[in-house]
């Protein structure tokens, strides 16, 4: 249900990002995203440690990109919850 929820959103951010071309921000967010976490039934193990990259990259977020961190901040939550 975790992981689930977890594509949602990072479905949701792809959504907000919209079919305008992605900023160099844009793009180191979803890399950072698609390394901390992949698909199941993925051989890749994700990195240990997404979350204080995540936190830095949401600081960076929060003024020009509101919506984007908010949902960023739910993603940080959720690995929280699944006790990433």
């Amino acid at each position: 249900m975790a992981q689930e929820n977890l594509n949602q959103l990072i479905g949701r951010l792809h959504e907000l990002f919209g079919s305008d071309e992605e900023s160099p921000a844009q793009q180191r967010l979803m890399a950072e995203l698609t390394r901390h976490t992949h698909a199941e039934g993925t051989q890749e193990e994700p990195d240990p440690k997404p979350l204080d990259t995540l936190e830095s990259m949401l600081e960076e977020f929060e003024g020009e990109h509101p919506q984007v961190s908010a949902v960023l901040g739910q993603i940080i939550t959720t690995l929280k919850n699944m006790g990433v």
